[in-house]
């Protein structure tokens, strides 16, 4: 079955990160400290940091994905979290719960290394997540491009279309299908084939 997709803009993603920030203020819940999940959870964990206010961030970096739909065994740490996080409550954000693989290992690394509470948050939550979020916006099926991620996805795109035989502007398609401008895509290519 094909993959299908979806690409909201970073308007859509702040304003969903509006909701999700109220969603935790609501919850009574307060953050000591904010981490993101590497790659992916960066930009949200940012934002989040802003709109809780909150300028103690950091990040743990867990590595899964090798193309879309496509991963690793089990996730591995390869930046554990660099700063103390002993009697802390702690909000880990990440764009999305797929696997759920990413997030549990992230939990379970700061519960070894003795934070109070860890509560987590993404944008997007796969009704397939071993792992569901405590926070989340919406709930899909849909492999999610991200703003921060479009040129990676192009290539990829592009580079399956070619092993299939597949004119460029199937990816054209696929890509202003998902909700990218169609602008934007003819740059995105045009990057990707020209600059590696």
């Amino acid at each position: 079955m094909p993959i299908s997709y979806i690409s909201p803009s970073w308007d859509r993603i702040y304003e969903m990160l509006i909701e999700l920030a109220k969603r935790v203020k609501g919850s009574g819940f307060k953050p000591d400290l904010i981490v993101g999940v590497c790659r992916g959870g960066w930009t949200p964990a940012r934002v989040m940091s802003d709109l809780l206010e909150n300028a103690n961030t950091a990040s743990i970096r867990i590595e899964f994905y090798l193309a879309p739909g496509v991963t690793a065994k089990k996730p591995v740490i390869s930046q554990a979290i660099m700063v103390p996080v002993k009697g802390v409550n702690v909000l880990v954000v990440d764009d999305v719960a797929d696997t759920g693989e990413s997030l549990k290992v992230a939990v379970e690394h700061l519960d070894v290394c003795g934070a109070k509470a860890i509560k987590t948050a993404t944008i997007y939550y796969k009704p397939q997540s071993i792992f569901k979020p405590d926070f989340f916006i919406i709930q899909t099926e849909q492999w999610i491009i991200f703003p921060w991620e479009r040129l990676e996805s192009t290539r990829r795109l592009l580079d399956e279309a070619q092993k299939k035989g597949k004119p460029i502007d199937s990816v054209k398609d696929t890509l202003i299908g998902a909700g990218i401008d169609g602008k934007t895509v003819e740059k995105l290519i045009e990057f990707a084939r020209h600059y590696r």
